[in-house]
């Protein structure tokens, strides 16, 4: 570079700075130009690979992750290969809980309140219950003789001979406390309908321990929950 002077030939300080100022910035201008090139031509390149990807995988966008990322993913899928499909399943209508519920037979219920925990076992009635969690409904299930408080009825169940029973569907206002044992979820989300309709179908002819409350209650329950003998350890 060259040394700028005055008229009289002495060097001017100014000019010179000036010039010095104008020469790093046109090399600051020409080193910024070169970053800008090769970032161009680097995001050129990497847009012709990933073109290239896209049309390898059928047009589908690859998503790339980092090694934590993959990890987590892996992790993932490896535990949803143990996981059980029923468990995957979402329900869309709440679940239904199943309940076991027993009471003093029909016209026994002076009895039962006057005894408490000395009531006789043999003549305990079982109620399955159902609670829908979504409606906040429960619904009680269960199988007696039609005419519970006839002595006839009576005599004729002691002896080992059947009589005419009926299916009794009812809404509670609530579960009831006393004397009630959970036994689990339903595996359907329509348990409520479906549990009626196998009521409904239930033989209507009464005998002792071949077909009674007892024997519908565990049925039912069987039904719903796949749980068997839900009343072998409760009566």
């Amino acid at each position: 570079m060259l040394l700028t002077s005055g008229g009289n030939g002495v060097p001017n300080p100014a000019h010179n700075r000036a010039g010095l100022r104008s020469d790093r910035f046109e090399v600051k201008l020409r080193s910024a130009e070169c970053r800008t090139t090769s970032f161009k031509n680097e995001m050129q390149q990497n847009h012709a690979m990933f073109s290239r990807t896209l049309g390898h995988c059928g047009g589908k966008q690859q998503v790339l992750l980092t090694s934590r990322q993959r990890a987590n993913r892996h992790k993932g899928e490896s535990l949803s290969q143990h996981v059980p499909q029923c468990s995957l399943q979402v329900s869309t209508k709440g679940r239904v809980m199943v309940y076991v519920v027993k009471t003093p037979l029909e016209g026994l219920e002076g009895v039962g309140k006057l005894l408490g925990g000395l009531y006789p076992r043999p003549l305990e009635h079982a109620v399955v219950v159902l609670h829908c969690q979504e409606r906040n409904m429960y619904k009680a299930l269960d199988f007696l003789p039609e005419d519970p408080k006839d002595p006839q009825t009576a005599l004729r169940l002691v002896t080992g001979r059947d009589v005419p029973g009926m299916l009794r569907e009812r809404e509670l206002a609530k579960l009831p406390r006393a004397s009630c044992l959970f036994i689990g979820t339903a595996l359907s989300t329509d348990a409520m309908e479906e549990a009626t309709i196998f009521h409904n179908q239930w033989d209507t002819r009464l005998k002792l321990c071949t077909n009674d409350c007892r024997t519908h209650t565990n049925a039912l329950i069987l039904k719903l929950t796949g749980k068997e003998n839900a009343c072998g350890s409760f009566f």
